[in-house]
């Protein structure tokens, strides 16, 4: 049996030996997107390189990649979700820092600032969800020129949910 093993956007990998990262980009409503693969795993408190995965691992991490646009509509809804729900969300803070502080965004509105937030990066992390975090996060920016923090989604194995956060 073959260990080589096809993803979207990524092709064909050794699901026997794994790089650490594999990383590509998509197109998603005329914007570029980066997507990386992430497999590592913490033991000891200490971030540990995987090298080899299972076929089911694979196939769940296929599926997902599959649904890319249906987790990209759950991260908007859930950054939607904690703009108009959480006055002391993420959301909120991260376009109340960068208003103040980004002469670009100074002559917008807080609701103009907030519909410019775009997402830019989708990481997976098919091994060990069991850190802060989970098995995805899309990250959205106003710009990645103008600034380094992002609002983070955090998306389960399922697809659900579990954190909206502000990181830099």
């Amino acid at each position: 049996m073959s260990n080589q093993y096809t993803l979207p956007f990524l092709n064909a990998i050794n699901l026997k030996q794994l790089d650490d990262t594999y990383e590509a980009v998509f197109e998603f409503e005329g914007s570029e997107i980066s997507l990386d693969v992430n497999f590592c795993t913490f033991k000891d408190d200490e971030l540990v390189d995987v090298t080899c995965v299972s076929v089911e691992v694979a196939d769940t991490l296929k599926k997902h990649l599959d649904q890319i646009n249906l987790h990209l509509a759950t991260a908007q809804q859930a950054i939607h979700k904690d703009w108009l729900e959480n006055p002391e969300g993420a959301c909120r803070e991260y376009v109340e820092h960068h208003k103040e502080f980004i002469d670009e965004l100074k002559s917008l509105s807080k609701d103009e600032v907030f519909k410019s937030i775009h997402p830019v990066r989708i990481g997976f992390y098919p091994v060990d969800t069991s850190e802060e975090g989970g098995y995805m996060t899309i990250d959205f920016t106003v710009g990645t020129d103008l600034t380094d923090y992002i609002v983070a989604v955090y998306l389960d194995e399922k697809g659900l949910v579990s954190d909206v956060t502000l990181e830099n």
